[in-house]
């Protein structure tokens, strides 16, 4: 029980105490970067488990990226036309639809006895695919089609996704002893992840502070927008794939990178865009450890069945 919690409690106490200390958040800006700076050493271990030539591609990881970006389009799309003099709300469903696949989602999938490398094939297709869509659909999304823009966007996303998975392959050939030490780097992961959701609750209470009388109905609203929007991902995830893949679709699509799009949102868009990726943050992992727990319920009933 200790241990299926310990993941979550790295989640939910750094957001609580980093809304407390709204100057956490200047960290996520100019000059430090620290949210951007721990996302590409994250993704650079991740991908640093990933031999390239062993991924196999299946039909469903296919069916994940168009749903991935469908997610991501079709509500902004709608949004816009029933809000066009707010951007804020279709911008913020925007982000949180279009995150592609978070690394841990093959932690997740492994503790859950699935296929782990259909879940690394996934999450490779999932993170390439959405940073090259990007391209194109962060100009579309913003209405900011100039030159210097889109070249930003383009930096950007190296940086943070392009970058750190050549860089692991480059590594995987000169040191191939490193791969032995991927074990060891989830740990590391999981501080830099809590760092960084320390920031962002920083990003959000100052939000929050600069809009006081929006505070309570902008975090409500971010809040149940962001739940609904992790529902839909998990249940797309079972619903487009065959039987036997249903549960590491739903976590593929489910799980997503959050501080990503937290970091294009705050480069690129409106803060409220970057508040419900972080309340995304709270809901996908709540369901994660949901999902541990009744994991272990079924497997010690399976165990004193056999007794």
């Amino acid at each position: 029980m200790l241990k299926a919690l310990f993941r979550p409690a790295m989640i939910v106490v750094p957001l609580v105490i980093g809304f407390f200390v709204p100057a956490a958040g200047d960290l996520a800006y100019e000059p430090y970067y620290v949210v951007r700076y721990n996302l590409v050493l994250m993704i650079f271990l991740a991908a640093l488990g990933i031999k390239l030539q062993d991924l196999k591609l299946r039909r469903e990881h296919g069916l994940l990226l168009a749903a991935n970006i469908l997610l991501g389009v079709v509500p902004f799309m709608v949004l816009r036309k029933i809000f066009p003099a707010d951007p804020a709300l279709a911008q913020m469903v925007f982000f949180i639809g279009i995150t592609p696949t978070a690394a841990a989602s093959s932690v997740i999938i492994s503790l859950l006895n699935g296929r782990v490398g259909f879940s690394l094939t996934g999450f490779a297709v999932s993170n390439i695919g959405i940073a090259l869509a990007m391209l194109g659909l962060l100009p579309y999304t913003t209405g900011n089609f100039s030159a210097e823009f889109c070249t930003s966007v383009a930096q950007t996303i190296v940086l943070i996704i392009m970058l750190p998975v050549a860089m692991a392959q480059v590594c995987r050939r000169i040191f191939p002893a490193a791969v032995k030490l991927i074990p060891k780097f989830k740990m590391v992961s999981l501080s830099l992840w809590s760092l960084s959701l320390f920031i962002l609750a920083g990003v959000a209470r100052q939000y929050f502070i600069a809009h006081p009388g929006e505070s309570v109905r902008q975090a409500v609203l971010c809040g149940a927008v962001s739940l609904v929007c992790c529902a839909v991902n998990f249940t797309c995830g079972a619903w487009i794939a065959r039987k036997k893949f249903r549960r590491e679709c739903s976590q593929l699509l489910g799980q997503k990178n959050t501080i990503f799009t937290v970091c294009l949102a705050l480069a690129y868009a409106d803060a409220l865009a970057a508040l419900g990726v972080t309340f995304y943050i709270v809901w996908h992992n709540s369901w994660n450890a949901t999902q541990l727990l009744m994991y272990d319920r079924r497997q010690k009933k399976r165990l004193s069945r056999q007794r």
